[in-house]
């Protein structure tokens, strides 16, 4: 009885650990996200400033100096101050960046894992309350 429980909590383990993607069939790519396929997604604008301010909501910006915003695509500096809410952000030759990007998000098989460290707890409590009896 004891093998067979093991069993079958072993295989709903492997179960629960599997990755999420597992299932999707398609998945979607997004601006700046690394995949060839991610670039298209981005915004058409594009500008090119060697100081002053630019402020941009998409596509790329390239700065010498001054301050940039952007709220998507990439930014590139070399001086002043960045401030971005998604994508990426490169700054170089000084200057600070702030940047406010995604959530890290846990995997779904620590669940499972959780869970099956919980029981098995809970599986040798049970065993030792019976060998102490």
């Amino acid at each position: 009885m004891m093998k067979t429980s093991l069993i079958a909590l072993s295989a709903l383990a492997v179960t629960l650990a599997a990755p999420a993607e597992a299932r999707r069939v398609t998945h979607k790519h997004f601006c700046n996200c690394g995949h060839s396929g991610g670039s298209k997604t981005c915004g058409s604008s594009s500008s090119t400033s060697t100081g002053g301010t630019t402020t941009s909501s998409g596509g790329t910006t390239t700065s010498s100096g001054g301050t940039t915003t952007t709220s998507g695509g990439t930014t590139t500096t070399s001086g002043g101050t960045t401030t971005t809410s998604g994508g990426t952000t490169t700054t170089s030759s000084g200057g600070s960046s702030t940047s406010s990007g995604g959530t890290a998000v846990p995997e779904p098989g620590v669940m499972g894992l959780m869970g099956l460290s919980l029981m098995a707890l809970g599986v040798a409590r049970r065993r030792q309350k019976r060998l102490a009896a």
